[in-house]
Formats: structure tokens, sequence, C-alpha cells
């Protein structure tokens, strides 16, 4: 299911487009992000801040972009 990341209730969250969260991701967890126009998997961390691993390189969390769980 589609939505667009945000930050929610201190944690990266998919804010789905009918209204409804998915609750919050955790360490480990894996989507697939929208980021420089193509779709890429990605896990979810977290060390000083949250962040993702994708392509084997750390990024910053992508809020706003679009994410399909």
């Amino acid at each position: 299911m589609k939505g667009i990341l945000v930050f929610n209730n201190g944690r990266p969250d998919i804010a789905y487009q009918n209204g409804a969260m998915h609750g919050g991701l955790h360490c480990g967890d894996c989507v697939v992000c929208l980021i420089n126009g193509e779709w890429k998997t990605a896990r979810v961390e977290y060390d000083d801040d949250w962040f993702f691993v994708c392509d084997g390189k750390a990024i910053p969390a992508p809020y706003g972009c679009k994410v399909d769980k």
C-alpha cells in the first residue's frame, strides 16, 4: 500500500491516502521508496537519528517521499 513517509510520534511512519497511518516503522523494517525518480528498497535504522540504508549506503530518512510497504 502506497503512502508518504512522515515523522510521527518520534519515528518514521507512513501516511496513506485514505488518512490512515501505518503505525510507525521500526529498525529493520523494509520499504520501497521513490528516491530521485527511482523506486528503491530501503531498510529503516536508528543511531542518533533515523536513517535508511539504500544500495548499501546510509541516507537521511527521506521524509515526504512516496513509499510502498
